[in-house]
């Protein structure tokens, strides 16, 4: 029954290897670079073998209760749970791929040692001959799947079915004789993975790590190996063909300030400013002037309606640039004392500021009303001609900024 399970998993495995044969036809690689990545030379029949170290996950409270449910008064003393393992194989690599192999593995000898007593000891080494820890020889076939990292490095997937026994000899060590003996077989599927180096066109090394499930106990299985391909084979490895497409991107200006997007390093600039060559306002030093004069009646500091607009533009000139300092100079015609027309000269000068702070939000603060009372007439005829052109307040702004050049408009 056990053979005819091998006959049908080898015949599957086959089956399915057998398959990429259909799309591996260009095998000549002509003038390419001989690697896994360009051409493949490691295809075809190949040859090899590896030895490593294979472990038993099994420990003495494992064998201590084994030896319990066989009715065995009995102590393990040491378990030699490891052992050198070996394999020799042969395989057909149909792609870079795919592979198959078939060989023989030996996961090497194990070795455990008690002690235990019993009034029949004919029975006791009957039952104790069953009691060990589980490795095993036989028949392997597996299939590889491969995929390169490098020109020279690929990783490996191994799965595989292990056709195995495992021969067991007791030993009486006081008497150095044979007192008894078992063998197990069985036939279990295994898996592993390897780290592939290609040294030249027919030799390969490799590090794999294995892992195998027996009647009952699991053994790990590291190895150091080599392969020859025969070189029969090669295959060119070709690489789809990249579709090349046109794409064309057109050049965003997104504030038409003249400077593209991707070079702008001011976006939203005002389109009425000019900018400099990555997109940025160009600023200038400029010098903006005010002047204002509001005449008034006799012996009054009330400012006549006629000027309200001017103030409004004056208040709007303040806060459009940000005027810091204002003085605002009252002056008086000649007739009255001196004293009278100082005091009414500043009331004047008061009378704009107070207006600019009260009907259009000022800081009053950067208000500064002077007095000059009948210090400085435009007009110093002692006439009514004259007495109307010295009845005024004067101011007169200069201020420095640093703003925007504008635009030429053409």
């Amino acid at each position: 029954m056990k053979n005819k399970i091998i006959t049908r998993v080898s015949a599957a495995i086959i089956s399915i290897l057998l398959l990429p044969l259909a799309y591996s036809n260009e095998r000549n690689c002509q003038d390419e670079e001989k690697n896994y990545k360009t051409c493949d030379t490691h295809l075809g029949w190949y040859i090899g073998g590896d030895i490593g170290y294979a472990t038993t996950d099994i420990n003495e409270k494992d064998l201590d209760s084994f030896f319990q449910q066989s009715g065995l008064t009995a102590n393990s003393i040491s378990i030699d749970d490891d052992g050198t393992s070996f394999s020799l194989f042969g395989g057909y690599q149909f792609t870079t791929h795919v592979g198959v192999e078939v060989g023989y593995l030996d996961l090497g000898e194990r070795t455990v040692y008690f002690t235990g007593q019993d009034i029949d000891t004919d029975n006791f080494y009957d039952n104790a001959e069953h009691v060990y820890p589980q490795s095993g020889n036989g028949f392997s076939i597996a299939v590889v799947g491969a995929w390169p990292l490098t020109e020279s490095f690929k990783v490996s997937a191994k799965l595989g079915y292990l056709d195995w026994q495992g021969d067991y000899i007791t030993n009486e060590l006081s008497q150095g004789a044979e007192v008894g003996s078992d063998a197990v077989s069985g036939g279990d599927f295994w898996y592993g993975g390897e780290l592939n180096y290609r040294i030249d066109d027919n030799f390969q090394v490799y590090l794999s790590a294995e892992r195998f499930e027996l009647a009952r106990d699991k053994t790990s299985n590291v190895a150091l190996g080599v392969r020859y391909y025969f070189g029969e084979e090669s295959i060119v490895v070709k690489q789809a063909p990249i579709a090349k497409a046109i794409i064309i991107v057109k050049a965003l200006d997104t504030d038409k300030d003249g400077v593209l997007d991707k070079n702008d390093q001011c976006p939203g600039t005002d389109i009425s400013h000019q900018v400099d060559v990555v997109g940025c306002t160009i600023m200038q030093e400029q010098q903006f002037n005010f002047s204002l004069i509001v005449y008034f009646a006799n012996d009054s500091y009330e400012i006549p309606a006629e000027y309200n607009d001017k103030i409004s533009a004056l208040a709007a000139f303040i806060t459009k640039h940000q005027v810091k300092t204002l003085k605002v100079f009252g002056h008086t015609s000649a007739p009255g004392s001196r004293s009278y027309n100082l005091k009414l000269s500043e009331k004047r000068a008061e009378s704009v500021a107070l207006v600019l702070a009260t009907q259009f939000n000022i800081d009053k603060q950067i208000i500064e009303p002077i007095g000059k009372g009948e210090s400085e007439f435009i007009d110093d005829r002692y006439t009514e001609e004259a007495h109307k052109v010295n009845r005024r307040i004067e101011l007169n702004i200069k201020e420095q900024l640093v703003l925007p050049v504008k635009r030429s408009i053409k």
